[in-house]
């Protein structure tokens, strides 16, 4: 099985075919990948489907911590890096349409967007599962299979989890990300039990690049309800996306400071991390989940985990967190880190900055990391 390496553990994709247009398909809370078999099995030829499995979700691991929505925003561009894909169309199905919504609304990574039963307000989420309208026409064996598969999704999270989730997609202003759309997005909702009020809480905002599609007979769970019509749909949508490339691997990135600052996006990753002196002979044994290593003349440091390094009985220094610039930068770049750490250094907050191919990363104390976040974002809104 194909994993990819995140700081919280192993994160699981699969791809259907590897020619044509890359399709990223994002699941809802408590699903996985395994929940658009359907669907991408009736994709016409010319497209690339991906999947993958949130934190906690499916095959991937289970966290040490609870997540937000930019948290799995951010793994969702871990994921595109990954696959050297600059841009990509979302399809996501519920919380995986509010994730699509959001890394669209703050990224350029993003060409197109089909959101099933994505909601934009509380209220909106509220109303989909009033009554037993969320199941549509499902026969009861494939109600009980969603449910089970919910049940041990949610067991297995860390404490609060749900509470915490639940917040950040309460926070997210998902009208306003619909109207400064820029890019072309279909809107798929079921049309069984809605009520007038219950629709208009779904209206799509003015916006000529947004445009809604209603099915008859159907509910919440549209990738398993009407799998063909969903292929068909993205199809549809797919005439509408700009061109979509894979890029190479060593892709220069943004070099414009201006792009650079604006686009920054940063995220703040989950759990803590150090930096341990580790004796060379016990470098074989590092975990997977090291985020950085430099050789001195005095010894090797390592950048680990906080929890994992305590494990180890390594000697740590500077328990931090990890702010990732969102943004693909360009190791040629001029002035974009300097930027941000005279930022950071006018509002007293340390910084010890990695750069990696695609992007820079930043571990700032951990006690100040919400204070550098704002002070981030406030830099990103000044130049845009």
């Amino acid at each position: 099985m194909p994993f990819l390496g995140r700081p919280w553990g192993r994160m699981f994709h699969s791809a259907e075919g590897q020619a044509g247009v890359p399709v990223l398909f994002l699941h809802g809370a408590g699903c996985d990948s395994a929940d658009w078999g359907e669907v991408l099995r009736r994709l016409p030829d010319g497209f690339a489907g991906l999947c993958m499995d949130f934190r906690g979700h499916g095959e991937s691991a289970v966290p040490p911590a609870p997540f937000t929505l930019q948290h799995l925003a951010g793994d969702v561009v871990a994921l595109l890096d990954h696959l050297a894909l600059d841009r990509v169309a979302l399809v996501g199905h519920s919380l995986g349409g509010i994730v699509a919504l959001h890394l669209a609304a703050c990224s350029d990574r993003v060409a197109g967007l089909v959101l099933l039963e994505g909601w934009t307000t509380p209220q909106a989420a509220a109303e989909t599962f009033a009554g037993q309208r969320a199941f549509g026409t499902l026969d009861p064996a494939a109600v009980d299979r969603i449910r089970r598969k919910h049940d041990r999704t949610w067991a297995r999270l860390p404490p609060n989890a749900a509470p915490v989730l639940w917040e950040s997609v309460e926070c997210f202003d998902g009208l306003a990300a619909l109207r400064a759309a820029r890019m072309p997005v279909v809107q798929v909702f079921g049309q069984m039990g809605r009520t007038d009020a219950a629709e208009r809480l779904l209206s799509v905002p003015e916006n000529p690049g947004v445009r809604a599609v209603w099915l008859p007979s159907s509910g919440h769970y549209l990738p398993h309800e009407r799998p063909a019509e969903v292929a068909r749909i993205c199809a549809e949508a797919a005439r509408a996306w700009p061109a979509i490339a894979r890029r190479s691997e060593h892709m220069p990135g943004e070099t414009d400071l201006g792009r650079l600052l604006a686009g920054m996006a940063p995220r703040l990753e989950p759990g803590e991390f150090v930096f341990c002196t580790v004796p060379p002979a016990r470098l074989a044994s590092l975990p997977a989940d090291a985020v950085g290593m430099v050789r001195e003349s005095e010894g090797v440091t390592v950048i680990l985990p906080r929890r994992a390094a305590e494990g180890l009985g390594f000697d740590c220094a500077f328990p931090s967190r990890m702010i990732t610039l969102g943004v693909h930068s360009s190791l040629e770049a001029v002035g974009f880190l300097a930027a941000v750490l005279d930022r950071l250094a006018a509002v007293g907050i340390s910084v010890n900055p990695l750069a990696g191919c695609h992007h820079d990363h930043l571990f700032v104390p951990a006690d100040s990391a919400e204070a550098a976040m704002a002070a981030l974002r406030a830099l990103a809104a000044e130049r845009r």
